[in-house]
């Protein structure tokens, strides 16, 4: 903890949304709207963090509107978000089972899935998405992931049939 994993990413969601290069070298192929959850932080944080990297990418104030529009912003600091629910005293070494807490997440996800679709979409840390498990045992982790992959299959209406899904960054 405290790297500057979650820095980088925050860098990265704005350099997507704002269509701007990647630490200054990294051209983003497909600029967009960017979904930012973020499991340890509040609004403030995260904002005052937005600032920094805007400040750092010396965006201009159009630059700064044009990607605030294409940021959504999930704090989750103090909310519990995982993907999956076990039952450890039924179930020892099963597959999880999705929780309603989780469906609900996707659902609200899909609804507020732009025309366009999601370009990036963020989850961070992996440990606050997943199971308890997810960093330990495979099978968590496979888990995880392949509800990750549900996240990436979201697509807006205006995308056409073939068309990649977001980018999902755990």
């Amino acid at each position: 903890g405290g790297m500057g994993k979650s820095a980088v990413l925050i860098h990265l969601g704005l350099c997507v949304a704002a269509d701007k290069p990647f630490m200054s070298k990294v051209q983003v192929v497909r600029p967009g709207p960017v979904l930012l959850a973020f499991g340890e932080e509040d609004a403030g944080e995260v904002h005052r963090r937005l600032k920094l990297a805007a400040d750092a990418l010396d965006l201009t104030d159009a630059e700064r509107e044009a990607a605030g529009r294409r940021l959504y912003v999930l704090p989750l600091a103090g909310v519990s978000e995982r993907f999956l629910e076990r039952n450890r005293e039924l179930n020892r070494g099963a597959h999880g089972e999705v929780s309603q807490q989780t469906e609900a997440f996707v659902a609200e996800l899909q609804t507020r899935t732009p025309p366009e679709g999601w370009s990036l979409i963020v989850l961070d840390p992996f440990a606050r998405f997943g199971d308890f498990d997810a960093e330990t045992d495979n099978a968590a982790a496979t888990d995880t992931v392949c509800l990750a992959e549900r996240l990436a299959g979201l697509r807006g209406a205006a995308e056409p049939d073939g068309s990649p899904g977001a980018t999902v960054l755990l």
